[in-house]
């Protein structure tokens, strides 16, 4: 009888216990792909180890086994990092964050995917759940459906809900940089990096995990720093891959697209309209990735 496949499900926590149990609570009932042995892979990136009490309470409900490390320097990349280290042994690996909650279907769809196109990344669709009198917020860019066929390959892929080979990180040598660890972002470069060496990556818009948005992420503060670090992020990632000449061509090519929303804020202040935050975030990402540039970006994790 062949080997099975094994996919590890890696799911990096910092001081989330609540949440970190509905998010296993959803992994736990899982429908299993075919002739796959799952995994699942507990990352703590908190130096005290504070998860550990949670998961060994847990573990007992899950159906795979399940294995909890510690990353102790803080920072995200230094956490996926340990995650691709534990996981040296796997066929693929998938990654889901500690605040959401999966479809039971997820990681059948992504893995089923995956094979029928040939790709080595596959990326899943993110569904956010906002708490009552901000749904408004689902048309912003930052939570906005990405208008993506299933199939259709994209340039890069994110963390949230993601599977991809372990010959990206065991044959390739791949790794997450830290250079992210507290601005974030170190998951667009890691997979454009992949990109950039040939590996495809795809979109499954039938893989979903589900994502509540805190209250604290409905203020105008959080959404024009998430703004501003997304756009200087991939800039510095431009930067890093393709040198500052590419990452400078795609900053104008972004100043050239945001004069229309610069134009509906110009006209709004004239006729004293009050605006929708849109256009202000769409600009912030503009300036972030003027920022990004020269190294400049918020320091959302420190």
């Amino acid at each position: 009888m062949p080997n099975k496949t094994i996919i590890t499900i890696a799911v990096l926590t910092y001081r989330r216990p609540q949440s970190l149990m509905c998010t296993l609570q959803s992994l736990y009932v899982l429908q299993e792909p075919e002739n796959v042995d799952l995994r699942l892979l507990i990352v703590d990136n908190d130096a005290v180890c504070s998860a550990a009490s949670m998961v060994e309470a847990y573990q007992y409900l899950s159906p795979w086994p399940v294995t909890y490390a510690v990353a102790p320097v803080r920072g995200i990349p230094f956490a996926r990092n340990k995650a691709l280290e534990e996981a040296m042994d796997s066929d693929f690996i998938a990654f889901i964050d500690d605040d959401d909650i999966a479809d039971s279907k997820w990681i059948q769809t992504l893995y089923e995917t995956l094979l029928k196109y040939g790709a080595e990344v596959v990326a899943g669709c993110m569904r956010y759940r906002f708490p009552t009198g901000h749904e408004r917020l689902a048309t912003l860019d930052l939570f906005a459906d990405i208008a993506t066929a299933t199939g259709a390959q994209l340039p890069s892929a994110w963390s949230g809900n993601v599977l991809f080979s372990a010959k990206l990180y065991r044959e390739w040598g791949l790794r997450f940089d830290t250079d992210f660890r507290f601005c974030g972002g170190s998951d667009h470069h890691f997979f454009a990096m992949a990109g950039k060496r040939s590996a495809r990556i795809i979109m499954c818009r039938e893989a979903i995990i589900y994502s509540d948005i805190s209250q604290q992420r409905t203020k105008r503060r959080w959404l024009v720093r998430r703004s501003l670090r997304n756009g200087a992020t991939r800039s510095i990632a431009d930067r890093k891959i393709n040198g500052l000449r590419y990452a400078f061509g795609q900053a104008c090519c972004s100043v050239s697209s945001g004069v229309p929303y610069a134009l509906r804020l110009m006209r709004g202040s004239i006729k004293g309209e009050v605006l929708t935050i849109h256009p202000f975030l769409a600009i912030c990402f503009i300036a972030g990735r003027i920022c990004g540039l020269v190294g400049l970006t918020p320091q959302e994790y420190r």
